[in-house]
């Protein structure tokens, strides 16, 4: 990068500088823990705005607010993956807590399951005037997933981990009941 603007050989190229300028590429890195750590927390507080914003933190290639966000999320799933195939590092670790505890999703079974949920909340939001919402409005698919949720819910009621704590809150805000149907409060 230097010799390139010295204006030396270099295998960079201006398109290379300009796909790493892209993806948030630090160009002054010094190796200096310090300055990664700041920038992951700049990063972290970026993708907390952009949940807060949109409700979930699947952010798009070529978010235009931030185009280098969905590289460092794809970064951080890759990094969630280590520690979940045992990966020991303990900033690992705590990064991932960080995550998690802002909503951050990695998997395709978290992915699912929140999109199930919103179709759920939706239905009962649309049936506001309504003091019950019942499995006979849903299709089957939808059926099938209350259903599971309410096995799940009844064992997380038993002391097992079925559901996170977070899933429980979400399905406790719309009035979720193991006996297959979402009640208003």
């Amino acid at each position: 990068y230097k010799a390139f603007h010295r204006g030396e050989k270099s295998r960079l190229t201006e398109k290379k500088i300009s796909l790493l300028n892209n993806i948030g590429f630090e160009w002054n890195y010094s190796g200096d823990d310090r300055t990664r750590k700041d920038k992951w927390e700049q990063c972290f507080h970026e993708l907390k705005d952009f949940i807060d914003e949109h409700g979930h933190s699947q952010v798009p290639p070529n978010y235009p607010k931030n185009p280098p966000l969905n590289q460092w999320v794809c970064n951080q799933k890759k990094i969630c993956k280590k520690v979940q195939n045992g990966d020991k590092s303990a900033i690992f670790k705590e990064r991932m807590k960080k995550l998690i505890d802002i909503g951050f999703k990695w998997n395709e079974k978290d992915i699912q399951w929140h999109k199930s949920y919103k179709v759920i909340k939706d239905c009962f939001d649309s049936a506001a005037d309504q003091i019950t919402f019942s499995l006979s409005d849903l299709d089957p698919p939808m059926k099938r997933w209350v259903s599971s949720q309410s096995k799940l819910y009844k064992q997380y009621q038993n002391g097992e981990d079925s559901l996170t704590e977070q899933q429980i809150k979400l399905l406790n805000d719309v009035g979720f009941k193991q006996d297959q149907q979402i009640s208003k409060h």
